[in-house]
């Protein structure tokens, strides 16, 4: 937790001075980690720690997919128009 809040004020102090290159920042990481997030989320629902009872099913675990896939679509999209 030390390393990550001295590079986040590292960060911060780097990029005060440009406001569109903090949110630049803030932007790509949004969404390159959200595909991540999406599909670790997915596992640990489904995961054998969740009841049976309580995991999604069917159409729910289908819209999850969709989810992801959106995502990672956008997230590739993004880096497209952001770096070609």
């Amino acid at each position: 937790l030390v390393v990550l809040g001295v590079g986040t004020v590292l960060l911060v102090a780097f990029l005060l001075t440009s406001l569109k290159g903090l949110v630049d920042l803030a932007t790509l990481l949004s969404f390159l980690t959200a595909p991540v997030l999406a599909w670790l989320n997915h596992r640990a629902i489904l995961g054998d720690e969740v009841p049976a009872e309580h995991r999604p099913r069917g159409a729910m675990v289908a819209y999850s997919w969709a989810g992801i896939v959106f995502s990672l679509v956008f997230a590739l999209w993004f880096l497209k128009v952001r770096f070609l």
